[in-house]
């Protein structure tokens, strides 16, 4: 049941969550079950081999940008080709425009993907990951 007092939930994400090959130019986009507004905190991109934080954006910084239930981030340079990436936010970094915080995702499962193609035959989902960052 929803309440606007609830907490907006992430619905859906491009990069799809496990995408394999994605673009090193690419775009995030993170779409949620409510309309957004900036909050307070950061949103981070982490290796997903190592969990080491490759970029840290404070939601007010220009690379991250908010238009009703989307937030983007626009990497200010390349991904590197040859490693998976996931992204995580502090809780309360951005809010539904009721004021409501979003809660943090420190999750590695949530939004996951892969600028590396594995070569020869693979399958995609949660189980395979690690032959994507080998």
């Amino acid at each position: 049941v929803f309440s606007p007092l609830s907490p907006p939930t992430l619905l859906s994400s491009t990069p799809f969550a496990g995408a394999l090959g994605v673009a090193v130019d690419t775009t995030i986009v993170l779409g949620f079950s409510e309309n957004l507004q900036a909050g307070t905190g950061n949103v981070y991109l982490r290796d997903l081999a190592t969990g080491l934080t490759v970029t840290t954006y404070d939601i007010g910084d220009p690379e991250i940008g908010i238009a009703g239930p989307n937030l983007t981030i626009t990497p200010a340079s390349d991904l590197d080709a040859t490693t998976s990436y996931y992204v995580t936010w502090d809780a309360g970094a951005f809010e539904s425009t009721l004021g409501v915080p979003v809660a943090a995702n420190a999750s590695d499962e949530l939004v996951w993907f892969s600028c590396k193609v594995p070569a020869g035959p693979y399958a995609m989902g949660g189980a395979m990951r690690g032959i994507l960052v080998n």
